[in-house]
C-alpha cells in the first residue's frame, strides 16, 4: 500500500505542468515588455507585466507616438502603485526622442537664419547644401535639383526624429543670371563685334550718328557713353552692359568719320597745274621758234 502512495505521489510531481505564456525573456523580478502579439495575449504593446502568480503587476508605458518628453509612466493598473508591501520593481522607459529641427544649415559653405521659409541667391551654377541637426538620431532627406537653374529652385527639407515625427521646411533658392549679350544697330545697320569691337566709317558730312539696342536678358542693364557730334577721325561709343549677377562687359563701336577736303588746297592744286601747262607750252613754242 506504502508503495503505491509513493508511486502516485512521485507520478504528481513530475506530470508536465501546462503553462499559457507569450514568448519573451523575464527580468529578475519575473516580468518583461510585451512587444509582439500582444493583443493575443490580451496586453498592450509596451505593457509592462509579471508572471509571478497572484502578486502580478502590469505597467505601461508611454505610447512611441506620443509628443509627452516625461519620462514617467502614465497609465499603471492596481490602484497606481508600482510597489507590493516589500516588493520593489526598478525599470527604464525607453521612449524615443522627438527632437526634429534643425541645428545648421549652409549653401555653398554661407550658414543662413533658419525659418520655415527660407530664401537664398547665388550666381553658382550648383547648390551644395548641408545640413546639421538638433538631434543626432534624427534623420533628413531634401527634395530638389543641386544643379540649379537661373531664376527660383525650390527644395523641401523633411527632418524626421527619432519616434518617427516630423517637420518640413521649405527652401527657395534664386540664382542670378549672368548674360550681357546685347544687339546694337546703328542708323539700322547692325553691329557685328570681333571680341567685343566693331569698326564703322561715315562720311565727312556726318556729324551724329542714331543707335537703338537691345538685351538679350531684361534683368539686365546698360549704360552709353553719349557722343554728341562725331570729331573728324576716329571716335568711339561704348556701351556698358551690367548683368543681374553684377558681371559687367563693355562693347566699343570705332566710328570713323571721313576727313573734309581742303577747299584752298584744292585751289591751290588748280594754279599749279595752269602754270605747269603753260610753261610747257610756252617751251614747246620756243622750240619750235628756233627751229
Amino acid at each position: 500500500m506504502k508503495k503505491t502512495n509513493y508511486l502516485i505521489l512521485f507520478t504528481i510531481l513530475f506530470l508536465p505542468v501546462m503553462v499559457f505564456a507569450h514568448p519573451g525573456g523575464l527580468d529578475s523580478n519575473g516580468c518583461h515588455y510585451c512587444r509582439t502579439n500582444c493583443e493575443k495575449w490580451g496586453l498592450s504593446t509596451n505593457q509592462y507585466h509579471c508572471h509571478n502568480g497572484s502578486n502580478r503587476k502590469e505597467y505601461y508605458l508611454p505610447s512611441q507616438d506620443s509628443n509627452n518628453n516625461n519620462s514617467n509612466i502614465n497609465n499603471q493598473q492596481n490602484g497606481g502603485n508600482t510597489s507590493n508591501n516589500n516588493e520593489n520593481i526598478n525599470y527604464e522607459t525607453s521612449q524615443k526622442s522627438s527632437v526634429n529641427t534643425i541645428k545648421k544649415i549652409t549653401i555653398n559653405d554661407e550658414e543662413i537664419s533658419i525659418a520655415n521659409e527660407m530664401n537664398y541667391t547665388t550666381s553658382k551654377e550648383i547648390a551644395d547644401i548641408k545640413i546639421e541637426l538638433e538631434d543626432n538620431k534624427a534623420t533628413y532627406t531634401i527634395e530638389g535639383n543641386k544643379n540649379i537653374v537661373i531664376g527660383d529652385n525650390f527644395f523641401n527639407i523633411k527632418v524626421t526624429a527619432e519616434n518617427g515625427s516630423s517637420k518640413e521646411y521649405n527652401l527657395n533658392i534664386k540664382r542670378l543670371s549672368n548674360n550681357t549679350n546685347i544687339k546694337i544697330q546703328i542708323d539700322t545697320k547692325n553691329i557685328e563685334f570681333n571680341n567685343d569691337i566693331a569698326t564703322i566709317s561715315v562720311e565727312a558730312d556726318v556729324e551724329k550718328v542714331n543707335y537703338t539696342y537691345q538685351l538679350e536678358d531684361e534683368k539686365s542693364k546698360v549704360d552709353v557713353n553719349e557722343v554728341k557730334k562725331l570729331e573728324y577721325g576716329e571716335n568711339k561709343l561704348i556701351f556698358t552692359v551690367t548683368a543681374e549677377d553684377g558681371t559687367v562687359k563693355k562693347y566699343s563701336v570705332i566710328i570713323i568719320r571721313e576727313e573734309k577736303e581742303n577747299p584752298e588746297s584744292e585751289e591751290g592744286n588748280g594754279f599749279l597745274g595752269l602754270i605747269t601747262i603753260i610753261g610747257i607750252a610756252g617751251a614747246i613754242a620756243y622750240v619750235k621758234k628756233k627751229n
